[in-house]
Order: C-alpha cells, then sequence, then structure tokens
C-alpha cells in the first residue's frame, strides 16, 4: 500500500488578550471554511517562521513579539519554541491534488484586540470571533474543537 503524500505546514490561533476572548478567522476558499491563519511551510522555514509568515500575510497582523523567538543552543543547533498542537490532517482530494495529509504545528499567541485595517486579506474574508459564536460558522471539527476547548480555559 502507498504511503500517504505529507506537508508540512504551521499556523497560528489568535487569540485577544482581554474579556470577552476572541479569535481570529479567516474564510478558505477552497474549503469554504473558517480558519486559522496558517499554510504549507517553505523550504528555507522552520515552522514558528512559517506560522508568523503565514499570520502576516493573511491577516496583516505581526504576531512575532507575542509567539517566542529562535534561541541559541550551540554554534550549530537553535531551540525553535514548541508549538501547542501537533496534528496531522487528512486534507481530501481537490481538482486535480490529490489526497494528502499535513503535518501541521500550530501555536497560540494572545495580542491586544486591534481593529483590522482591512476586512479582507490575500481576498479572504477574517474577523474576530468569540467562543459563542464558533458554532454557527462553518469550520473544520478539529479547528472548532481545539479554539473551543483553548478559549474556555482563556
Amino acid at each position: 500500500m502507498k504511503k500517504p503524500i505529507k506537508h508540512a505546514a504551521a499556523g497560528v490561533f489568535i487569540f485577544t488578550d482581554s474579556a470577552p476572548v476572541k479569535t481570529l478567522l479567516i474564510h478558505h476558499k477552497k474549503f469554504d471554511k473558517w480558519m486559522y491563519p496558517g499554510g504549507h511551510q517553505e523550504g528555507d522555514e522552520n515552522p514558528l517562521e512559517t506560522a508568523i509568515r503565514e499570520a502576516e500575510e493573511e491577516t496583516g497582523l505581526d504576531v512575532s513579539p507575542y509567539i517566542g523567538q529562535v534561541g541559541p543552543l550551540t554554534a550549530d543547533a537553535s531551540f525553535i519554541p514548541i508549538p501547542r498542537y501537533l496534528l496531522e490532517e487528512r486534507i481530501p482530494k481537490h481538482h486535480d491534488e490529490p489526497e494528502h495529509f499535513h503535518i501541521d504545528s500550530i501555536y497560540t499567541v494572545r495580542i491586544p484586540e486591534s481593529l483590522l485595517q482591512h476586512k479582507q486579506r490575500e481576498g479572504r474574508p477574517l474577523g474576530w470571533y468569540d467562543i459563542t459564536q464558533l458554532d454557527g460558522l462553518p469550520m473544520l471539527e478539529n479547528v472548532r474543537t481545539l479554539l473551543k476547548q483553548e478559549m474556555s480555559q482563556l
């Protein structure tokens, strides 16, 4: 049996640091679902760099001051902050793209609530949602479950 293709991905759950806690979500056109900022890891990136880049590209927010930094260990090695979640997610076949899996490193950050300068980025709608609004949004169940878990603990 052929092993499925697996892609490295990373993202970030962005939460407000004030009550009521809200999370920033983006509408993912391909899946027609609301998602956290994230995407494929590029060849020259570690998961932390991918999460920071994707958050900025998709939301316009620089989360780097809130997410942690790579730190030196020796001349040849560095510590990378550990993601809050490491998931293996099945991505269904879409047009001519075959079914595959994402190995997804998900970081979490709490930032001051701020108004976004745009109602959409990269052609995608985005917005802040509190825990009571999550059940009304089309989302992947694993994303909804993790967001509700995190938000109920903040």
